[in-house]
């Protein structure tokens, strides 16, 4: 199961038994209202394009462009003399520009070995 895209327009994407895919778009609104990206409109087959819900077929580039790619963004610190991790990358900026083309998922690795990850493209 994938989820992406802006707040205001997210995208659910899982996947049949069939080999196809789910599409929800969880403001309610028809799939053939939203903006789709290049990538999409070239690799994404609505079945029902005035629905909400519908079942798709994806092309593998489709598939891997919704899953990937994964950035990881490393910070070290001292939790002795922060107890939160720092990160001057505007990751909160990143994670805006990536949704609404589903670029993919953004990860921050600290150097505690903890690890916590927020789907850009898929949130």
């Amino acid at each position: 199961m994938v989820v992406a895209g802006t707040l205001e327009r997210r995208l659910l994407a899982a996947t049949t038994t069939g080999g196809q895919w789910l599409l929800a778009d969880l403001s309610g609104q028809p799939h053939d209202t939203r903006n789709w990206p290049t990538w999409a409109q070239k690799g994404v087959r609505l079945h029902q394009p005035s629905d909400w819900l519908t079942t798709a077929d994806l092309s593998p580039e489709a598939v891997t462009r919704l899953t990937r790619p994964r950035i990881l963004l490393a910070a070290l610190y001292r939790p002795e003399y922060f107890p939160l991790p720092r990160f001057p990358l505007a990751t909160s900026v990143r994670n805006r520009r990536c949704r609404p083309s589903r670029l993919g998922v953004l990860q921050r690795l600290r150097s505690s070995t903890a690890s916590s990850t927020s789907r850009a493209g898929i949130t």
